[in-house]
């Protein structure tokens, strides 16, 4: 039956996930309790229910997401050619729009350049992807909005809701604390890692590393996705 079929690949995918997770873990630290304390985090968020026989295709996109950042990192890290991580950013983006806030954190993968071995960012190189992201994002919006009206229900919003629950507007109340809920249901310790990493261990984050900074974007990036649209 179908429903087996999609349960058999979400077991399937939650091996591929374990598998990817590894290598991602082994690249962010030589440290074995970092190691421990990175596959810890993702082993234990909320999404790892989706790999216990549930009968969707989000599976694929998370270990999809999670290859994108392995790949990534590892392009950062002049280990793999950039063509992976956009494979795998396509391939996300494929299975579910939601993967759409990955696109920032490509964006500037393609604005670094090699010199002498190493990536640099380019300012100058960065504004035509910058300009793009931006016309690609406002086109987008209004091809939604003009063109496809039940396509535009994906969007929280902002002023005014809708019929049927007109005070669920963007920065609502009801609405930020569907957001904070969300978070916590998937990552419990995300916003407080994230929160500390930024106040508390400022000091001992190097935030001019690469691999950080495309950490922080692809986050970031995540955030306002899952502030503003419905499809998560």
């Amino acid at each position: 039956s179908p429903e087996l079929i999609y349960a058999g690949l979400s077991i399937l995918a939650g091996g591929a996930f374990i598998f990817v997770l590894v290598f991602l873990s082994r690249i962010l630290s030589e440290n074995r309790l970092d190691r421990l304390f990175v596959f810890s985090i993702f082993l234990f968020s909320g999404a790892t229910e989706l790999f216990l026989g549930y009968a969707e295709n989000y599976t694929l996109v998370y270990v999809s997401i999670l290859a994108y950042l392995y790949f990534s990192i590892r392009y950062l890290q002049g280990k793999a050619k950039i063509y992976l991580p956009i494979l795998f950013c396509a391939l996300s983006m494929s299975l579910h729009i939601s993967s759409g806030y990955l696109l920032p954190s490509l964006f500037f993968l393609f604005t670094l350049k090699r010199k002498e071995g190493e990536l640099f960012f380019g300012l100058k190189r960065a504004l035509p992807y910058l300009f793009a992201l931006i016309l690609l994002f406002v086109l987008s919006i209004l091809y939604i909005w003009s063109m496809n009206p039940v396509l535009s229900e994906i969007f929280i919003p902002l002023f005014k809701g809708r019929t049927y629950a007109p005070g669920y507007t963007l920065f609502s109340f009801p609405h930020i604390l569907d957001v904070i809920n969300q978070s916590l249901l998937l990552s419990p310790v995300g916003i407080i890692l994230l929160l500390s990493l930024v106040i508390a261990f400022k000091n001992r984050v190097k935030f001019t590393d690469l691999a950080i900074i495309f950490l922080l974007i692809v986050s970031l990036a995540q955030l306002l996705f899952h502030f503003i649209l419905l499809i998560f």
